[in-house]
C-alpha cells in the first residue's frame, strides 16, 4: 500500500532534471525525452528505496532508530542547503547575529504576550473595586 502511494506521488511530478534522474541514465536513457517509462522508472526507484528504508529502520531497536531518522533528517537538509548554493562562510559569519536577534524578538514577543492579560487583568480589577458600590 505505501509501496504503491509513493511510487504514484513520485509519478506524478516530473523529475527529468534532477540528479536522481541522471543516476537513471543507464536505466531509462536520455531523461527528458523517455517519457511516462521514465516517470514509471523514477517512481519505482525511490518508492524501492522509501519502502526498504522504512521497513528496515522498523527492525531496529528505538534508540538506533532515532539516531538514523535524525541522521537522515541532516542528510536532506544538507541536500536542500546544497540545491540553494548557498554560501556556508558568509552565513557562519552571520550566525550570531541571526541568533542573537532571534532571542531578543522570541523574548520581546513572548513578554508582550503575558503583559497584555496582565494589564487587562489589573484593569478589570480596578474597574470591579471602583464600581462594586455604585449602582446602576
Amino acid at each position: 500500500m505505501m509501496f504503491g502511494a509513493v511510487l504514484l506521488v513520485f509519478m506524478a511530478f516530473n523529475m527529468s532534471g534532477t540528479g536522481f534522474a541522471e543516476l537513471m541514465r543507464p536505466v531509462i536513457g536520455e531523461p527528458s525525452t523517455s517519457g511516462l517509462y521514465r516517470r514509471f522508472a523514477i517512481g519505482f526507484a525511490i518508492a524501492v528505496i522509501f519502502t526498504l528504508n522504512v521497513v528496515l529502520i522498523g527492525f531496529a531497536p528505538l534508540k538506533l532508530q532515532i539516531g538514523i531518522v535524525w541522521l537522515e533528517l541532516l542528510l536532506l537538509f544538507i541536500a536542500c542547503f546544497e540545491t540553494f548554493h548557498l554560501s556556508l562562510p558568509f552565513i557562519r559569519e552571520k550566525l550570531p547575529f541571526l541568533i542573537s536577534q532571534g532571542v531578543v524578538t522570541t523574548l520581546y514577543d513572548r513578554s508582550s504576550k503575558r503583559a497584555r492579560p496582565t494589564r487587562f487583568s489589573a484593569t478589570r480589577a480596578m474597574i470591579g473595586r471602583n464600581c462594586s458600590s455604585a449602582r446602576f
